[in-house]
């Protein structure tokens, strides 16, 4: 009975450093994912200014709403790839659970 205390103690232990680690990779791509998108903004917003110097109204406008379709679609891009990312943490730790549960039960049945 110690034993698989032990086991499953390393087995919760090991499981949950895994799925801090694939939340961590996942938080760090979100950040990396949201400054590019924040640096790529502003660069388009900085573009946007020079052609707004020089531009009629009507002209403005359709750079702006130009503008708004790249960041929405930018915007729609992340959100997919953000639940990708999610469904596949999900998914992990559900097979490290089941994973867990079949080596916690062969284990008992050897030793009950």
């Amino acid at each position: 009975a110690c034993l698989l205390r032990l086991i499953k103690s390393g087995a919760n232990k090991d499981r949950q450093k895994m799925c801090e680690q694939i939340i961590a990779s996942v938080a760090a791509n979100i950040q990396t994912m949201l400054e590019d998108t924040k640096s790529k903004f502003e660069k388009e917003r900085q573009n946007l200014l020079k052609v707004l110097s020089g531009t009629s109204k009507e002209q403005c406008e359709s750079s702006l709403n130009e503008e708004y379709t790249k960041l929405q679609e930018t915007y729609e891009m992340f959100c997919e790839e953000n639940d990708a990312h999610l469904q596949t943490f999900k998914g992990m730790a559900n097979k490290s659970w089941l994973s867990f549960s079949q080596v916690y039960r062969v284990l008992l049945s050897r030793f009950i």
